[in-house]
């Protein structure tokens, strides 16, 4: 609490992953002392859900060629995202990934030519992956490179089974379908208290929601000039998990 009191101090961007309300106290009174504009303090439960857009600048996703770019955060975030949701029997082998990267960037280049200005919403990949990806795959005429792929290659059906909670008709609809998400960054103390997010009985849950905080912040971190300091207390639960990992490594970096 001293230490980030000391950075918030010296003009610098606090952004806090916490768990057990160890900030609280901080935050209530940096808001008071900002009149308002600083000390946000966000404590997930039910009736207050955290909602975000995985799709944020995607018309910035693909290259000159028209595929999903290596170097994009927005995309590795989403790639991590779905990876994390669902994983094949076989686990995620130098056979599957590219054909779920393909599907992504189908996606994106389906949605920029048909709905331009506008952001898609998780809910909206769903239906295209269970319309349009859904029928090739189960025919076997899905084309990832130029290569027919089948059922035998990439279980689309358990996949899909897999993300239907986090579209509209599913229980953790809130996550990911909000097309015009509030700031949550504006503050220059801000606090995501965690805890109930474990409390779920959704074993993948707290890891999906935390990464979708994260990539809030790293995106908001890249259009800030000044220092910025980032927290993650409890961070082995996030390091533990095979996807998240490799994003905290390169956020990291």
């Amino acid at each position: 609490n001293f230490y980030l009191r000391s950075c918030y101090d010296a003009g610098e961007h606090i952004f806090v992953i916490d768990v057990g309300d160890s900030y609280e106290g901080l935050c209530e009174v940096i808001n008071e002392e900002s009149c308002g504009r600083d000390g946000f303090y966000h404590s997930w439960d039910v009736d207050h859900p955290f909602s975000f857009n995985a799709f944020i600048d995607c018309e910035e996703w693909l290259d000159g060629s028209g595929n999903l770019r290596q170097d994009c955060n927005g995309a590795t975030f989403l790639m991590s995202f779905l990876q994390t949701l669902w994983e094949p029997a076989e686990g995620w082998t130098s056979d599957r990934t590219p054909v779920l990267r393909e599907m992504v960037t189908d996606f994106i280049r389906f949605w920029l030519d048909k709905h331009s200005g506008v952001l898609p919403v998780f809910d909206d990949l769903c239906c295209y992956l269970r319309d349009v990806v859904q029928p090739e795959v189960l025919s076997g005429d899905y084309l990832c490179g130029g290569i027919r792929v089948g059922m035998d290659r990439f279980d689309i059906v358990s996949m899909l089974l897999a993300l239907q909670p986090y579209s509209l008709s599913g229980g953790f609809s809130f996550l990911l379908n909000d097309r015009n998400p509030k700031d949550l960054f504006s503050s220059r103390f801000t606090v995501f208290e965690v805890d109930k997010l474990s409390q779920v009985e959704d074993q993948k849950f707290y890891s999906l929601c935390v990464l979708c905080i994260m990539n809030a912040f790293d995106h908001k971190m890249r259009t800030l000039p000044t220092f910025k300091v980032m927290v993650i207390e409890e961070a082995w639960k996030a390091i533990a998990n095979e996807t998240m990992a490799p994003y905290l490594k390169g956020l990291w970096k």
